[in-house]
């Protein structure tokens, strides 16, 4: 029905057919009927929620954000604009878009024929991603959750991992590439090589060491077993208790402040000696054989 209003925008008397055009006029009639649209508006739009099985949490709007409860049970914000033309919530989103793409469902089908060729039986019927784990019967008959990319690597459950383990063959003994058959020399080169690092820590008063032993000490593990195996008494100390032993105790050189370690510890100054000599024979020395030892080596030095 038509209606005359006196409209304040254009001062001037107008006829309206159905609605006002002007949408800012503010006669009484217009703005009546304008909230009952609104109003209508409104109404529809709690209707498309209920018809799309959503929730609407807050008040109905048509500019603004409204909170709903989405078919999947999860609370989002939504524009009525967006609603009406489908929008949901992220994970909707995200599902619709897995549905509507036919690269990723070539990508299903090629994992269960690849769980198929390994006598494995996928439980998913859809693909999130790589990294994401996926419910499976193994071949062992046990129900467990894998990645994709650890699947194709050849990672199973944890009962195929523990037989796995058992059944994997770790070379040792007389197996091992480095096998050595002749076990006094071994254990010969493991005592001389903890000797040689304990006669050098004491050298050394405690410091750290820059370098390996041997460079330290100024020849090689192979001269000092050569040296020791050359002394008179060796044969009867290697059945026993021996350590590494020096001539002129670590004490008189640094009496006659002589601190490097290469002169302490030259081949001529050790000898092998069992640990019951070396206890009661302490760093006790005879000064003057010392000195002559020293002339002879020309280290030594009158302050």
């Amino acid at each position: 029905m038509n209606h005359i209003y006196y409209c304040s925008a254009k001062r001037d008397i107008m006829i309206l057919e159905e609605k006002c055009k002007n949408k800012k006029c503010k006669c009484k009639k217009c703005i009546i009927y304008r909230k009952e649209c609104k109003l209508n508006k409104l109404e529809v739009v709690k209707k498309v929620f209920l018809e799309a099985e959503c929730e609407l949490i807050s008040e109905p709007s048509l500019s603004g954000k409204m909170k709903y409860k989405c078919s999947c049970s999860n609370i989002n914000y939504i524009k009525w604009f967006h609603f009406k033309n489908g929008g949901r919530c992220r994970k909707c989103g995200n599902l619709k878009t897995k549905k509507n793409n036919p690269k990723r469902m070539s990508i299903e089908n090629k994992i269960h024929d690849y769980f198929k060729e390994h006598n494995c039986v996928l439980l998913e019927t859809s693909y999130v991603n790589s990294n994401f784990k996926m419910r499976y019967i193994c071949e062992c008959g046990n129900e467990s959750k894998i990645t994709w990319d650890c699947f194709k690597k050849g990672c199973r459950c944890e009962n195929c991992a523990k037989i796995k383990i058992k059944n994997r063959f770790i070379p040792k003994g007389e197996s091992h590439s480095k096998w050595n058959p002749n076990r006094e020399e071994v254990d010969l080169n493991k005592k001389i090589r903890n000797k040689a690092k304990h006669i050098l820590k004491r050298s050394l008063l405690n410091q750290m060491k820059d370098d390996t032993t041997f460079n330290l000490l100024g020849y090689t593990k192979e001269e000092l077993i050569n040296h020791i195996k050359n002394d008179d008494n060796w044969e009867t100390l290697k059945n026993v208790k021996w350590e590494l032993d020096h001539i002129f105790p670590i004490k008189a050189f640094f009496d006659y402040k002589i601190y490097d370690v290469q002169k302490i510890n030259t081949l001529e100054n050790l000898r092998p000696l069992s640990s019951f000599e070396n206890k009661t024979k302490n760093s006790f020395y005879d000064k003057d054989e010392f000195e002559s030892w020293l002339k002879s080596k020309n280290w030594f030095k009158i302050d």
